[in-house]
């Protein structure tokens, strides 16, 4: 089972999830669609998902160039 963590600081995401397996960083937007970018390590999602780090600029500026899709469950 996945485990989504909601995020309060965020106008374009409201939960994320690591898949630390399968290294896939998992955001569902606040229209509901959920994507899934692969090929995140560790430390990736560390990044992602330190304080202060604007989760929009990171998903531009680094997951937007990873292997992405869209995730259905």
């Amino acid at each position: 089972m996945i485990q989504w963590h909601q995020v309060t600081n965020s106008s374009r995401i409201i939960s994320e999830a690591y898949l630390a397996e399968e290294q896939t960083i998992l955001v569902q937007f606040t229209d509901g669609v959920k994507y899934a970018y692969r090929d995140c390590p560790l430390h990736v999602w560390q990044a992602f998902t330190a304080t202060n780090q604007s989760r929009g600029e990171f998903i531009y500026d680094v997951l937007d160039h990873k292997p992405r899709g869209l995730w259905i469950e």
